[in-house]
């Protein structure tokens, strides 16, 4: 079960990083593009529903795929 769990994190936390890293834009934000370790660490945070807010899906795509 936590296994299964642990996969399921790191499985979204990729895709979530290409999605969000698949239209780039440096000039908005200088943490853009997500890294793994960013997305990751998003995932862990939404998932336990604490959601600090200090990263968050920037496109359409992300934000649907985070729902």
């Amino acid at each position: 079960m936590l296994m299964e769990l642990i996969l399921m994190m790191f499985i979204s936390a990729v895709l979530f990083m290409v999605i969000e890293n698949f239209n780039t834009n440096l000039d908005e934000n200088p943490n853009y593009p997500y890294s793994f370790s960013t997305t990751f660490y998003f995932i862990v945070f939404t998932m336990t529903t604490v959601g600090y807010g200090d990263y968050y899906p920037r496109s359409g795509y992300g934000r649907i795929f985070i729902i």
